[in-house]
């Protein structure tokens, strides 16, 4: 039973975890492990999808994810006020939107025909 003391005494003192003490702190660190998940289940989302059409594919949900999922990121970045971290989340929301972009532009065109091809 001591060695288990020991143990917790030395993993969550001596690594200086700060642990919530008031209901928005968890709110905030609901957001950031939320955000996590969102962002780290794309992969997990792109996989089955390719999966599912035996090559590698990238669906539309990917792309909604990463935003969602950096947005959220970027928001509990704010609220911790690490403005470096912000620096490396914060202009991958270009990419992913700019992609979104050309995946519906590509959906509103109409097919090309034979004879447009000739």
């Amino acid at each position: 039973m001591l060695n288990l003391l020991a143990t917790y005494a030395i993993l969550f003192h001596g690594m200086h975890i700060d642990v919530p003490s008031t209901p928005s702190e968890w709110a905030w660190k609901t957001i950031g492990v939320l955000s996590q998940a969102v962002f780290g289940g794309r992969f997990f989302l792109q996989w089955i999808h390719s999966e599912r059409h035996r090559e590698s594919r990238i669906p539309v949900s990917f792309w909604w994810l990463s935003i969602v999922g950096s947005v959220m990121t970027c928001a509990y970045i704010v609220h911790v006020q690490e403005w470096i971290l912000l620096l490396g989340n914060a202009p991958q929301l270009i990419p992913y939107s700019r992609n979104l972009y050309f995946m519906y532009l590509k959906r509103r065109q109409p097919p090309e025909t034979e004879q447009a091809a000739l």
